[in-house]
């Protein structure tokens, strides 16, 4: 019943991957983890689509993003800008 032909769990490989595919990642709020990371691989690209579901507490980078914040400092290690 539960064997999905097309979904399989995420390789952290396939964050630098230009092939299409669609990542359903936590937490959230993309105040850390796996969701960041790809995040900040894939955020500079405009093909690709955010779509942040439920609440962001305020001051995460989800909240930033679902109040419209156009440009903000993320404190990455590489300490890029990113625009929404």
């Amino acid at each position: 019943m539960f064997d999905f032909k097309y979904i399989h769990p995420f390789d952290k490989n396939l964050i630098k991957s230009s092939q299409p595919m669609v990542l359903f990642a936590t937490p959230g709020m993309l105040h850390g983890g796996l969701s960041t990371q790809v995040f900040k691989e894939w955020c500079h690209e405009k093909k690709n689509t955010l779509i942040i579901p439920g609440y962001c507490v305020a001051g995460t980078l989800g909240n930033k993003l679902l109040t419209g914040v156009k440009r903000f400092f993320c404190n990455f290690s590489d300490d890029k800008i990113f625009k929404k």
